[in-house]
């Protein structure tokens, strides 16, 4: 995947991806494979790449999986995914996800 911000800010960027794309971002950033990020969360590459390229639907609990797997906060992820729900429902419906520290 290649990155033009063309003076967009990263967070403009981020929020033009779809959930697939921003995991093969971060995989890639990452120099993982998705046959090894398939074993770290027990599903087959195939399903990665089926994510990855908007063939499937995916859960909040799968964005867990992933995040966790990947070492990242879940709060992109599901920001990203329930944006995607959301459009596909509405285009006008908008969240916002902030993850709180530990108390």
């Amino acid at each position: 995947m290649t990155i033009n911000l063309a003076g967009e800010s990263i967070q403009d960027f981020i929020e033009t991806l779809s959930f697939g794309e921003y995991i093969r971002l971060i995989r890639e950033s990452d120099k993982i494979t998705q046959r090894e990020l398939a074993k770290r969360i027990g599903c087959k590459p195939q399903y990665i790449n089926a994510i990855e390229n908007g063939r499937e639907k995916s859960s909040i609990e799968f964005a867990n999986r992933i995040a966790d797997a990947l070492g990242y906060s879940v709060a992109p992820f599901a920001e990203i995914l329930l944006q995607e729900q959301l459009k596909s429902l509405d285009p006008l419906l908008q969240i916002q996800i902030t993850s709180r520290a530990h108390l």
